[in-house]
């Protein structure tokens, strides 16, 4: 049987891991001077109560994912580039109509000047998961995603430093073609920022987004914002931009809201901190509905030992469909225990509970995530 294959993979493979640790920690592989070659990879047992994410004929399985990667990490003076392919290789115990195997490649690179600083990102993944507005009942939707980004800062001044990029996102749905629409998103985000204070800076910023969607109007958002970064007070850092957002569709209305994102930072004491995020922006549903989205998510983070940490995780999402009348209030509550003996060997053990309550008939679900994994980089 499959699952008998995939749980004799899984043995060999976390052997090979603790053979690993008995050996010297360096790369797989180095190239010359500046590229070292390492196995990235992890695996997982777990157990999902509500595989596709359904109101009532709910699936629930035990799984084992498996996912192998080869990095290769370069550097070289003040440039440094990093990529990762591997594959997400998922068997169920019982529900073999859920097996898969997906592919992902990431890249990412930066460039530290004098004064000028790039930073870069690019990205193929297929996702094999459903979401509550990408939902088929008892199915799971394929899908593609390909990212690209750059994104620059240039020390203008002393005080004035100005940041800009580009930033690129396309999904392509490969199955239930009919029911989903590709989607084609870029944004071009504009910010000064003035240095109040060695450690606070004020920003001023734009930032524009167009959605090129599938058979559906395409959406043209601005936003507008003023913000700061860095040191707000003794212990709290992070950024803010709040301003207004307004949405463009092309043959329909148009919408304007309140905009914010921001990220906060709390170092409570050597060994625990708190994060404190939120944003309220626009969005696009999996069949093109035009979202509103308000999310606020919490975090607190602490250092048992050296070796052990541990995360608690709570966040809340609201999603308002602008062009008709549906809302969902979308939760997830979740634990993490972090246990890293050594460098490149690294186990967790998670809970996440997610909760979508929804005024659409079969889109609200419940789902309980338990999962125990075993990551090695070498």
């Amino acid at each position: 049987m499959k699952i008998r294959s995939s749980l004799k993979a899984f043995l060999i493979f976390s052997l090979s891991i603790f053979s690993i640790t008995e050996s010297q920690a360096s790369p797989l592989l180095t190239i010359g001077d500046d590229l070292n070659v390492f196995f990235n990879g992890s695996t997982t047992i777990g157990y999902d109560s509500n595989i596709t994410l359904d109101d009532s004929d709910e699936a629930s399985d035990v799984f084992l994912l498996m996912k192998p990667g080869i990095e290769f990490d370069y550097g070289r003076g003040n440039a440094n580039l990093n990529a990762i392919i591997g594959a997400n290789i998922i068997a169920y115990l019982d529900e073999s109509d859920y097996d898969s195997t997906t592919g992902f490649f990431r890249l990412k690179g930066g460039y530290e000047g004098a004064r000028l600083s790039l930073n870069s990102h690019a990205s193929i993944e297929e996702i094999e998961s459903n979401t509550n507005n990408i939902n088929v009942v008892r199915e799971l939707v394929r899908r593609r995603v390909y990212t690209f980004g750059i994104d620059g800062n240039y020390e203008l001044t002393e005080k004035v430093e100005l940041e800009s990029g580009f930033n690129f996102i396309s999904t392509d749905y490969r199955n239930f073609e009919d029911t989903f629409n590709d989607e084609d998103r870029y944004s071009i985000p504009f910010n000064i920022y003035y240095a109040f204070s060695p450690k606070l800076d004020l920003s001023a910023g734009y930032r524009y987004t167009r959605t090129d969607v599938t058979d559906d109007n395409d959406r043209n958002d601005h936003f507008f914002n003023l913000g700061f970064r860095g040191e707000v007070a003794p212990k709290l850092e992070g950024q803010l931009k709040a301003g207004y957002r307004y949405r463009d569709i092309s043959g329909d209305s148009n919408t304007g809201t309140l905009g914010i994102d921001s990220d906060l930072r709390w170092a409570f004491s050597p060994l625990t901190s708190f994060t404190l995020g939120a944003k309220r922006d626009f969005d696009t549903g999996g069949r093109g509905e035009s979202l509103r989205t308000t999310e606020t998510n919490f975090k607190v983070i602490h250092a048992f030992t050296p070796l052990i940490s541990g995360e608690g995780t709570l966040r809340y999402k609201n999603y308002t469909y602008t062009d008709s009348s549906r809302e969902d209030d979308n939760y997830s509550y979740g634990a993490t225990l972090f246990y890293q003996p050594i460098e490149y060997l690294a186990f967790s053990f998670g809970y996440t509970f997610l909760d979508n309550d929804s005024n659409l008939r079969g889109a609200s679900y419940r789902a309980h995530r338990v999962l125990f994994t075993i990551a090695v980089r070498y």
